[in-house]
């Protein structure tokens, strides 16, 4: 790694005829491709004698490397300039000759350019197949301070996962909404929309202030449809953390905000 840069190397150059050349010669090339790609440009602009210091060779070893990866190569997989894999760098009119340009750099980029975009479409991919998943990664729950931990049934999971698309939750009026369900009792109402920054707040006051801000200050509040204040947090260590160590100060805030039987569900988004 050179300038806080990582160089990727392609498994191809496995195959390439180079790995029959000596040690020396395949180091000095790895070490060329390192030096190529921080400049980005694929140019190694410097004295035979500082490339050999940066290569860890003597001049020597160094000056029959250079000439091995500036000969042609008839068994090379890509015959540009003959199979060269290095050629003298044209440092323009009445200027000394010094440096090489790495033959294949570009197409190697754009190779690894490709390979990278594809990687990071399938990462994509994978996070919003994840986030469709929802809470599949698990849940804490926490009612009248007590915690509970586990997985979430399939069904919920799912209806909780598509909760970020559901439209924000009526104003808070105070009371229950009336009416019969199946079974003839109140439906529950569900919690302000608001109701974990209040909570949040009365909590901010009696934490510690560097605990708030890690454990708290990434945590956000989505709609739910059952009675349950709903809690998104980063990881299912956040939930675990959050539950196991606050569940009792948040039973108690809720009871001093109006909601007795409010149940706290804690749910991990990754």
């Amino acid at each position: 790694m050179r300038g806080g840069r990582f160089l990727r190397l392609r498994t191809s150059i496995l195959d390439s005829s180079l790995l029959l050349e000596e040690l020396p010669t395949r180091w000095l090339f790895v070490t060329m491709l390192i030096i190529g790609d921080d400049a980005g440009t694929g140019e190694v602009d410097m004295p035979d004698e500082r490339l050999a210091s940066q290569a860890g060779l003597s001049l020597a070893q160094t000056k029959r490397a250079l000439k091995t990866l500036n000969d042609s190569d008839p068994n090379s997989r890509s015959q540009e300039e003959e199979g060269r894999r290095i050629v003298p760098l044209d440092r323009g009119p009445g200027m000394a000759p010094r440096g090489w340009r790495i033959v294949n750099w570009k197409k190697y980029r754009d190779e690894v350019a490709r390979e990278l975009a594809t990687d990071r479409q399938r990462r994509h991919r994978e996070r919003k197949g994840q986030q469709k998943a929802g809470a599949r990664d698990g849940y804490v729950t926490v009612r009248d301070g007590r915690v509970t931990a586990g997985d979430l049934p399939e069904a919920e999971a799912e209806a909780e996962a598509e909760s970020n698309s559901l439209p924000p939750p009526p104003p808070h009026t105070g009371h229950k909404e009336r009416g019969e369900g199946p079974g003839g009792e109140a439906p529950e109402a569900s919690p302000p929309g608001d109701l974990w920054n209040r909570i949040r707040d009365e909590l901010k006051a009696r934490v510690d202030p560097k605990e708030f801000r890690t454990w708290f200050t990434p945590s956000r509040q989505v709609p739910s449809t059952n009675g349950t204040l709903l809690v998104h947090v980063p990881t299912r260590t956040f939930a675990e953390w959050i539950g196991s160590r606050y569940g009792v100060t948040l039973a108690s805030i809720a009871t001093e905000l109006g909601f007795p039987d409010l149940e706290f569900r804690f749910v991990a988004e990754e």
